[in-house]
């Protein structure tokens, strides 16, 4: 006896794998599997902005080897050959076109939300969803994208909480890794707006760039780089983008996931 394990899913869309085994007494005898997909699997975490990756149950892709785990769509991998690039998971299919081998992605996060809020209150939702995702495939890597809701802050950017808060944050992340506790972490470095404060508090502009800044230096914690900065997208509003913003900023994630892979 034996078992394999098939890192994303089945699926009669897209099959890419049978296996093929016989006993070790039998020359002859084979069994042959259902066509599977195997390849990588990653995660994004966040606030809005990470949401709006993948607008949670998104499936349509510029090539057919990319997928977005969906938990409202009855738990399953979603894809499609579709060439609807609009906030599609373009992260997904650089690092798929690139090592020739599909890639799923899983969409989390909450808007809205700091960074201590999301390493407490929402981090068991989304515990629940990868449980669901991991069953059909190891998360390999993590994008971080968040920053807004601090900048956005009434009061003054804490540099030492929102570092302490992210050894929490990286702990969670790989800690819900079942098979590997040191994956790498991307970080996403927001955006601003040119001609307009954050928000209307009297900290908008200095909490803006001090967010960035303690963004940049959080590659001194171990397996963290910089993923993508959003500093040249164009924005619809002090804190999201244009469509095509979410979808150039996924292809440069994509490119740096995938050597970071």
């Amino acid at each position: 006896s034996s078992s394999v394990f098939v890192a994303m899913c089945d699926t009669t869309v897209n099959p890419k794998v049978r296996i093929q085994v016989r006993a070790a007494n039998d020359t002859d005898a084979r069994a042959l599997s259902v066509a599977t997909t195997v390849g990588i699997t990653v995660g994004s975490y966040g606030q809005s902005n990470s949401a709006y990756r993948g607008q949670v149950s998104a499936t349509s892709h510029n090539v057919s080897n990319a997928y977005t785990w969906s938990d409202d769509a009855s738990s399953v991998w979603q894809g499609g050959t579709s060439t609807t690039t609009t906030r599609s998971q373009l992260w997904a299919t650089q690092i798929a076109a690139a090592s020739g081998i599909p890639c799923g992605v899983v969409i989390t996060g909450v808007g809205s939300a700091s960074i201590a809020l999301l390493t407490t209150d929402f981090w068991p939702g989304t515990v629940a969803k990868l449980d669901l995702a991991q069953a059909t495939g190891y998360i390999s890597a993590w994008l971080w994208t968040q920053g807004e809701s601090e900048s956005n802050g009434a009061g003054v950017f804490d540099v030492t909480a929102y570092r302490s808060n992210f050894d929490v944050l990286l702990g969670l992340l790989r800690g819900a890794v079942a098979v590997n506790n040191s994956v790498p972490v991307g970080v996403c470095v927001i955006g601003k707006k040119a001609d307009a404060h954050i928000s209307g508090q009297a900290f908008g502009d200095a909490n803006w760039s001090s967010a960035r800044a303690t963004l940049f230096g959080l590659t001194d914690k171990p397996g963290t780089y910089i993923a993508t900065n959003l500093s040249d997208s164009v924005m619809v509003d002090e804190l999201h983008y244009v469509a095509d913003a979410y979808v150039e900023n996924g292809r440069r994630a994509g490119l740096s996931m995938r050597k970071a892979l």
